[in-house]
């Protein structure tokens, strides 16, 4: 199964000139996850070709502004250009009430369903599978309640040729915390925040998030094959410092940029 990671908006939740906030593509073979969905996420896929009608599924980790504040738009316009595919959105229970505000303030004409899957449980948990792909939630620990996701690739009993399948995690706002490295074990690929330096651990601490070194370290203990970061805060407006002490603990890491793609 073919994965490949296209990374957008890169900036933590102040955006800058050139970074915008969150906002990344998974295509799975050919359907595509957006993961999170910040503002300005619908000008980058258009930058960058890709198709409103293609996303079939949106995963919102937490209902922090920079993680939700495009979606309204990107909905809108995919009604505006006709789409009538449903769209599932992977995402905390509070969802409910912000998609049933934006359905009676502007959904009258939507012509697509949009079905919310809820991800804040206690622990891992299988939130949607198909017969070749799983998605799991898992609690990380960030100021607001927040879940990462793994997409683990399945192999069907009857198909001996299949290549071996791929994982991918993506650990959007959190501070290390013991289960981590459990939960994200083996993958082939990391999208990991780390919003601050190393010598920032008091800050990171108190706003719940990750220096470079504690994502590293989270990386290398988990044993992952690859490590991509992002989540920049808008104090360094050379991101290059941080990829450089991730690879002092960790050195298969790499730097994500908009537009970057990453293939699995």
């Amino acid at each position: 199964m073919n994965l490949t990671l296209t990374t957008l908006g890169v900036s933590s939740a102040s955006p800058m000139s050139d970074r915008y906030p969150s906002a990344h593509v998974l295509d799975v073979h050919g359907r595509l996850f957006l993961l999170d969905c910040g503002e300005g996420t619908q000008i980058l896929m258009a930058k960058h070709r890709i198709s409103h009608f293609k996303i079939s599924d949106i995963c919102i980790s937490h209902l922090h502004g920079d993680r939700v504040f495009g979606l309204f738009g990107l909905l809108s316009t995919m009604s505006m250009k006709g789409r009538t595919a449903p769209v599932n959105i992977y995402a905390p229970s509070g969802m409910a009430a912000i998609l049933d505000f934006y359905m009676k303030q502007f959904g009258e004409d939507i012509c697509f369903g949009i079905r919310h899957i809820r991800t804040d449980y206690p622990d891992k948990t299988l939130i949607a599978e198909s017969n070749n792909l799983e998605i799991w939630s898992f609690p990380l620990a960030h100021s607001l309640p927040c879940w990462g996701f793994l997409f683990k690739g399945k192999t069907r009993s009857n198909d001996f040729h299949q290549a071996i399948p791929k994982s991918f995690a993506y650990c959007c706002d959190t501070a290390p915390f013991s289960r981590e490295a459990e939960y994200i074990s083996g993958v082939d690929l990391l999208l990991h925040e780390t919003t601050f330096a190393s010598d920032m651990e008091e800050i990171a601490l108190k706003t719940g998030h990750s220096t470079t070194h504690q994502a590293a370290s989270a990386a290398k203990t988990a044993g992952v094959g690859k490590m991509v970061i992002t989540h920049f805060s808008s104090r360094y407006h050379q991101p290059e410092i941080l990829l450089e002490q991730v690879k002092e603990i960790f050195e298969n890491a790499f730097l994500a940029s908009e537009g970057k793609k990453f293939v699995i």
